[in-house]
């Protein structure tokens, strides 16, 4: 009976004779076409949503432009297009709203990793431009020193006199006295003393200490806390004289470099040549670095015309290396 009344006949005999139940011809349309009727509504939904994304919905209370409508929907289908996210945005569009309208966009579509790829990147040449800028301020200032001079010695109408580019002293190289290592080298490294003297800068100063293997190298401190990378380090705090040259080559600094040899520094000097030259500082208490240092001069004597001033507020140091000179 419930058959039916919905359009289910039992019809003696049937199609194939054996009078089995089949669906009348008023049923049947309707079954098919409800396949079709029930997916409508998740089509519509999967429509929706599309456009929304796309910036396609209209609002009666709030009549958008047309242009930037169509801008929205131009930078949402361009994403999936450029894996390298150039021209995303207008040229005149905040980089706030910018990274908001990317950063919507990345979320949709499933592309959150690739937007942080490019923000390591962006920062990546953000800091390249930052050390670019820091190395032309710096011949900037060469450059308006030696003009200050020029001035100078036309104003006075003779060539004599010291000039200021050859009184000033890059303490330590030239780096950042905040050591903050992203823009500028961090200090008493090699590419610091380079970085100076490939700049015009003739006179560097430097502190140099003695490892527990009788090397020379460039270090400040009496340890490594301030400028180590990993402060974890157990070595990091261990005196310098305590450790040996292997062992600190394992404590790279903020930088990512290592403490370099007196030797290795005083060879770059060398091979700029010029002006190039280097004050060397022996912290007090550190006798036997005055001997080390009379040494290396012995072994290599070229390097000796490099070091414009030995200097140290240790008086006993200062004799000690007298005396190893002249021996």
């Amino acid at each position: 009976k419930e058959l039916s009344k919905l359009g289910i006949a039992k019809i003696p005999g049937g199609l194939d004779g054996n009078g089995r139940t089949r669906l009348s011809p008023k049923l049947l349309p309707e079954l098919y076409s409800a396949q079709f009727n029930v997916g409508l509504p998740t089509v519509e939904a999967g429509l929706s949503l599309i456009r929304y994304h796309l910036g396609l919905v209209e609002d009666e209370d709030d009549e958008e432009d047309e242009g930037e409508n169509l801008l929205e929907v131009q930078t949402r289908l361009q994403f999936m297009t450029n894996p390298n996210l150039v021209g995303l945005v207008p040229a005149d569009e905040s980089a706030a709203a910018a990274e908001c309208r990317i950063e919507d966009v990345a979320g949709f579509f499933g592309l959150s990793g690739l937007l942080t790829k490019r923000r390591v990147q962006d920062s990546d040449a953000v800091l390249v431009e930052k050390r670019k800028a820091e190395l032309r301020w710096l011949r900037k200032m060469v450059e308006d020193l030696k003009e200050a001079d020029e001035r100078e010695r036309a104003a006075r109408g003779y060539q004599g006199g010291i000039e200021l580019i050859s009184a000033l002293v890059g303490h330590r190289g030239y780096h950042s006295i905040k050591d903050n290592s992203s823009k500028r080298p961090i200090e008493n490294s090699l590419v610091a003393y380079e970085a100076a003297w490939t700049n015009g800068i003739h006179s560097c100063e430097c502190d140099i200490a003695l490892t527990a293997d009788d090397k020379l190298i460039l270090a400040h401190d009496e340890n490594f806390v301030r400028l180590a990378l990993d402060k974890d380090d157990p070595l990091v705090h261990k005196n310098v004289r305590e450790l040996t040259y292997r062992e600190i080559m394992s404590l790279p600094l903020k930088s990512g470099v290592r403490p370099p040899l007196l030797f290795d520094v005083l060879r770059s000097a060398y091979v700029i040549g010029g002006d190039a030259k280097m004050i060397v500082e022996i912290k007090p208490g550190n006798v036997e670095a005055g001997t080390a240092l009379a040494k290396m001069f012995a072994r290599h004597p070229h390097l000796m015309e490099r070091v414009s001033v030995v200097m140290s507020f240790d008086a006993y140091a200062m004799q000690n290396l007298k005396r190893e000179l002249e021996v």
